[in-house]
């Protein structure tokens, strides 16, 4: 069942609001905020090839998704 905005509840979120915007004026705000620059772009992070190990004879490169590496595995 859905309660209905009473006039005590309307009162208080105008109070409320109220206090917020009188509050607010008073709080200093001079260099916090960086204005952004639309042309500067973030740098790139550097990309690193896989690791990728060389493997013995009679083993073979295998994907460990759960320790997210290569490694090597006996051939089968």
């Amino acid at each position: 069942m859905k309660k209905k905005l009473t006039w005590k509840t309307a009162a208080g979120l105008i109070l409320a609001a109220g206090a917020w915007r009188r509050l607010s004026e008073d709080l200093p705000i001079d260099g916090d905020i960086i204005p952004i620059d639309p042309g500067l772009k973030p740098p790139t992070p550097p990309k690193l090839p896989p690791f990728k190990p060389t493997c013995k004879n009679g083993e073979r490169l295998s994907w460990d998704s759960g320790a997210r590496r290569w490694v090597c595995v006996p051939r089968l």
